[in-house]
């Protein structure tokens, strides 16, 4: 059997319940922990009504189970440089509603973010992360995401620089083939040499 990606949250449907007085097949179940061996501690939904008891001691091997539903509050919001950002949760970094402008990502990884009051913090993705700031899913929003400015024109200089580039490639391409070039081109380029010097 493959063995889910879980999450806090997510509903699984137990499909092993052998060696287990607990674990029922067919029933569903919701994760509440995670330990760091990857097992997971779930809480068994009540048939009646959808409720959930209060969750097992034990924790099981993610194996045993089928996903059924993922916790859309375990997506962690895509972000980008620009974006404002909505702090969800208190933690010892930051109070709930603070807000903040995304001003560098680092590999996707970690998000450096700019606060009202000008502090800087770097962030790092994770959902279980001891000593570090961290932003995880359901900790924030993205409240205003970044606009891209309208792209413009090309700088006349730079236009120039490459039409010349163009122009000198031409001509030199005409020599090699054994022909004669355009004299306008020739007239042109000196033009433009000029007016960049």
């Amino acid at each position: 059997m493959e063995t889910p990606e879980v999450a806090v949250g997510d509903i699984l449907l137990c499909m092993d319940d052998s060696d287990s007085r607990n674990l029922r097949c067919h029933c569903e179940y919701r994760v509440v922990d995670i330990n760091g061996h990857g097992n997971v501690k779930v809480e068994k939904r009540f048939d009646i009504g959808g409720e959930f008891l209060p969750p097992f001691e034990h924790y099981y091997k993610p194996d045993r189970f089928k996903l059924v539903e993922a916790n859309k509050a375990n997506v962690v919001p895509q972000v980008k440089v620009g974006d404002k950002i909505r702090m969800l949760k208190n933690s010892p970094w930051w109070k709930k509603g603070d807000e903040a402008v995304v001003s560098e990502l680092e590999e996707g990884e970690s998000v450096r973010a700019q606060f009202r009051d000008g502090s800087l913090s770097l962030f790092v993705f994770a959902n279980d992360c001891k000593d570090k700031e961290y932003l995880s899913a359901g900790s924030f929003e993205v409240i205003e995401p970044a606009t891209k400015p309208p792209l413009g024109v090309m700088p006349k200089n730079m236009w120039k620089e490459k039409r010349c580039q163009d122009l000198v490639r031409a001509i030199h391409e005409y020599y090699e083939a054994g022909k004669s070039p355009d004299a306008a081109w020739l007239c042109e380029l000196s033009d433009l040499c000029r007016e960049l010097a």
